[in-house]
């Protein structure tokens, strides 16, 4: 089975404790990603893309200060 983990964290500023949410489909861990830019004001600027293994990806964003912020999502295979 796998599943995403959605990390957010702030950068320059201390903001709101940094928190993970889980998802079985990559789709709704994206869509987390937006709704998380939309419902904070922030600009999504780039993206990483999948690492050479596929693991990690993420969305990099800022505030109308230039504050950076990032979504970062996690792909694990579980074993059940």
């Amino acid at each position: 089975m796998e599943v995403y983990n959605v990390l957010f964290k702030c950068v320059e500023k201390h903001c709101f404790n940094p928190f993970v949410q889980v998802f079985s489909k990559e789709e709704d861990a994206r869509e987390y990603c937006h709704r998380i830019a939309k419902n904070y004001g922030l600009k999504i600027c780039s993206s990483f893309g999948w690492d050479d293994n596929r693991t990690m990806d993420d969305y990099r964003m800022e505030d109308r200060e230039g504050n950076s912020y990032y979504t970062v999502i996690y792909r694990q295979t579980l074993e059940l």
